[in-house]
């Protein structure tokens, strides 16, 4: 089960620092009508054609976006992570879940209630201007990631997937655990490789000591490294620019509503 509180000391400070140009007014109000909650691994936040009743801010771990389609088959759509607004555009358009929204290892979140989210964008334009940068950073990114899809080789897309997981916020930092709640099949899709190619990457990763690999677990080793392979160049105090970033919902972005 998750383990829900209020907002558990959380402070507007928190809000801003994780979402570039959100208002300490609009992070004050986010925080007022919402909650805390915390999420195991496996753990879900809203399943695929569940009314919209709830849109969530990610705290920190990441959150797995998946769908499942006519022929039954699930589909990794996207993850979003520490600064990410989850499962709003379906809460703004008043549509039922697209997809189901699984935890990928330990998650925190806040979760605001679909009627106060949607009066806070009329009342806090920031946040729906704040939201707005997100949804065209995720449809740029979706772009350039169709662009490269058959160009980029396997190891350079799992790399910058790899990368933007382990996003430590500590430019210093060489090594990351990883608590991925994700099959060799699942990380193919999202990076439109297949599993062979995951297994035979992941399995030069280890030899070059790059990273240890468990049974839905990874460790990062030399993240340092591993950004070379990735030809990502980490900004100061910046997160990487992930895989969707080739994440969302893309993750392979397209833009995801949730």
């Amino acid at each position: 089960m998750n383990d829900s509180t209020r907002t558990d000391g959380l402070r507007p400070g928190k809000l801003t620092t994780l979402i570039p140009g959100l208002s300490s007014e609009a992070a004050a109000a986010l925080l007022a009508a919402g909650h805390r909650s915390r999420l195991r691994s496996g753990e879900v936040f809203f399943s695929q054609g569940d009314a919209s009743s709830t849109a969530g801010i990610i705290l920190g771990g990441h959150l797995k976006l998946s769908a499942v389609g006519s022929s039954g088959r699930s589909v990794v759509l996207t993850f979003w992570g520490p600064g990410d607004f989850a499962g709003h555009v379906t809460v703004i358009n008043g549509t039922t879940r697209m997809g189901s929204a699984v935890a990928v290892g330990p998650v925190d979140l806040l979760v605001i209630p679909a009627p106060a989210f949607n009066r806070i964008l009329v009342d806090s334009p920031d946040a729906g201007a704040t939201m707005t940068r997100q949804l065209a950073s995720w449809v740029e990114a979706s772009a350039r990631c169709q662009a490269v899809q058959g160009t980029e080789p396997a190891n350079v897309r799992i790399a910058r997937l790899l990368v933007d997981l382990c996003d430590t916020g500590d430019a210093t930092r060489d090594r990351a655990e990883l608590a991925l709640d994700l099959s060799q099949d699942e990380l193919g899709q999202i990076v439109g490789v297949s599993r062979e190619s995951v297994a035979r990457v992941l399995r030069e990763f280890r030899d070059q000591g790059l990273v240890l690999t468990r049974r839905r677990a990874l460790t990062v080793l030399r993240l340092r490294e591993l950004e070379q392979v990735a030809r990502v160049q980490r900004a100061s105090g910046g997160r990487g620019e992930m895989t969707t970033r080739y994440r969302d919902e893309s993750v392979i972005r397209r833009p995801s509503s949730g």
